[in-house]
């Protein structure tokens, strides 16, 4: 209501001579209509027409010394409540940064995994780890509210290594208890790429927790990939090389360049949920969809979709040949506990 309230203010402020009339007019219409009521309690209604000249002559003076008053009022509140809420929002960014460094080491960033799902035996055949903050008050924040602040901080590389780690402790668990390993993704900054180092910290987490490299997938996104091809292309190679999985994520949804994905070395193409939306809407969409896929497919890599959630596009992607999806048709991101349960308890089939 404060943003709304907001544009409201914004709108008056930039073209006054047509907003702030129409509420200089529509204040003094209040005005005038209940002065003509208190009038009509004491001197009866037809008195009120027979001065409507007389009220219309106020009314519009009335109306434009309003509306001078009026945008110069609006413009101060504007600027008040503007600058408030900056103030404010920049307050929770200072407490948001300032938290981070103690927030790594209370443990409080969570990883929640959410299943990918084979699309043809409808077993769990993989996940991608997803990051929580756990606030000291209780509250879960999404990522959307403190990875950009830790990238502009400088926190983004040691997140990233600090999600990886867990997971791979989450593999040790699974490895020590006779569990079948589920290969699990996680998503990596770009700056990786510019740090020769980078592989060798990933191989240090698998082999401190001797957990084989295979069982692990980074995921850059497209549009990072695209911005830093020829640095995204050496360093996916030396990941490769080291054996742990790469795989292009959100495909579609930044530069949309076909061309980024014929020679880019990546196991996997995870397409983003914009495809299987706009199947829905046309047959075109389920015809361009095919031909993606089998293009795709027919250059190495593995297909897995993004945002399935209903049962009409499972069965147009299963149709399409595409092997795997992800989405809340599926499952939602699940903490670690959820997980165990919906992987290796209940024996969850599709």
């Amino acid at each position: 209501l404060v943003f709304q309230f907001l544009l409201l203010l914004q709108s008056v402020v930039i073209h006054p001579h047509r907003y702030g009339r129409r509420m200089a007019y529509m204040f003094s219409g209040i005005i005038c209509g209940v002065d003509s009521l208190r009038r009509a309690e004491t001197s009866g209604f037809n008195k009120i027409n027979t001065r409507s000249d007389t009220n219309m002559g106020s009314l519009i003076f009335l109306s434009l010394q309003l509306h001078k008053l009026l945008i110069v009022h609006v413009r101060f509140l504007y600027k008040f409540i503007f600058v408030f809420i900056r103030k404010q929002h920049q307050k929770l960014e200072n407490e948001i940064i300032n938290g981070i460094s103690e927030a790594f080491e209370e443990h409080r960033f969570q990883i929640y995994l959410q299943p990918k799902i084979s699309l043809i035996t409808g077993e769990v055949v993989g996940a991608e780890a997803l990051v929580r903050w756990k606030t000291k008050d209780g509250k879960l924040l999404a990522p959307d509210a403190f990875v950009p602040l830790c990238e502009s901080s400088g926190y983004i590389e040691e997140l990233d290594f600090y999600v990886f780690e867990r997971v791979v402790e989450f593999l040790a668990l699974n490895q020590k208890l006779g569990r079948r390993q589920v290969p699990i993704s996680v998503n990596a900054s770009i700056l990786h790429a510019s740090d020769p180092l980078a592989v060798q910290k990933y191989l240090r987490i698998l082999e401190k927790h001797q957990i084989d490299p295979r069982y692990t997938e980074i995921e850059l996104t497209e549009t990072a990939t695209v911005e830093k091809y020829e640095s995204a292309r050496r360093w996916f190679r030396e990941l490769r090389k080291a054996g742990i999985h790469t795989a292009m994520d959100d495909f579609g949804a930044g530069y949309s360049v076909l061309n980024s994905v014929i020679d880019i070395p990546v196991d996997t193409v995870k397409l983003d949920r914009a495809f299987i939306q706009n199947c829905e809407a046309s047959s075109r969409g389920i015809f361009f969809l095919q031909k993606l896929v089998d293009m795709i497919r027919g250059l190495g890599y593995n297909v897995v979709c993004e945002g399935v959630e209903t049962q009409a596009q499972f069965d147009i992607l299963r149709n399409t040949g595409c092997a795997e999806g992800q989405g809340y048709l599926f499952s939602r991101p699940l903490s670690i506990e959820d997980y165990e349960d919906f992987v290796y308890h209940t024996g969850k089939n599709i």
